[in-house]
């Protein structure tokens, strides 16, 4: 390589590196001032923070309606469930145009004011959202233990242990798995970062056990795209036959 060859290499590098800077500095003062907005948020709603793992909601809790209805009439009845489920694009990295600010700080009350029995969120990512959206819902919803597990994503990212995936119900969870999509060739890059899957929830109904699948499935308007989410709800189907198979005797009910 001439010496000429590697001036220029070395001024993209600088170049490359730069803007790297700025976007991680970028992401530094936006997740900063988030951080404080979250805060703010909690301290003017006074939530109590999420339930965790295996526990019932707090006594005198805020209750719906609809639920405190159905719990009271007999087991044989119909149960009505309201489900809510949204793409919060809460991504781990602030990407330009998207006003992450002005968005997220607003999900978690217009959850409640929906009230729903139970919230599946997709690509909730930020590992400062997630505790956010449970806390700020936690007199009302209860989460898994697990919900807020974090991990390393490229070495200097945070990321939650589920695929992005979030659920929440006003009656007690008695347990959740996450399923990641399996890799496959010729994914795209992005997909395979994300760790996309589904989310299987069980909750403890007056009817028993319901079990509420939250999925994020491939993106993209291609035939490969949707070959690709046909194979992801193929193997939803193959673990929901699974589970059926293992459960044999006791009386279960799903919830997509």
């Amino acid at each position: 390589m001439s010496g000429k060859d590697k001036k220029r290499l070395l001024a993209v590098a600088v170049v490359v590196l730069s803007v790297l800077g700025v976007l991680v500095v970028r992401a530094a003062v936006v997740r900063s001032w988030l951080r404080q907005d979250f805060e703010a948020a909690l301290a003017g709603r006074g939530a109590p923070g999420f339930l965790g793992e295996g526990r019932d909601p707090e006594p005198g809790g805020s209750e719906d309606p609809t639920v405190a209805r159905r719990s009271a009439e007999p087991v044989d009845s119909v149960l009505e469930l309201r489900l809510v489920t949204f793409n919060v694009w809460a991504l781990p990295v602030a990407l330009p145009g998207m006003d992450r600010r002005a968005r997220l700080l607003m999900i978690p009350s217009r959850i409640v004011e929906l009230s729903p029995t139970v919230v599946a969120l997709q690509e909730t990512f930020d590992v400062d959202f997630r505790p956010f959206a449970v806390e700020y819902l936690g007199d009302a919803y209860q989460a898994w233990g697990k919900a807020l597990c974090e991990q390393s994503a490229l070495g200097f990212l945070r990321r939650d242990c589920s695929g992005g995936l979030l659920t929440l119900s006003r009656y007690p969870i008695l347990s959740e798995r996450a399923y990641p999509h399996a890799r496959q060739e010729g994914m795209k890059l992005d997909e395979r970062f994300s760790s996309k899957g589904f989310l299987v929830t069980t909750v403890s109904t007056p009817l028993g056990p319901v079990h509420v699948i939250n999925i994020h499935l491939y993106a993209g308007r291609e035939d490969a795209d949707e070959a690709m989410r046909l194979r992801q709800l193929r193997r939803l189907q193959a673990v929901m036959d699974e589970r059926r198979a293992s459960a044999t005797g006791r009386s279960s009910s799903w919830a997509t």
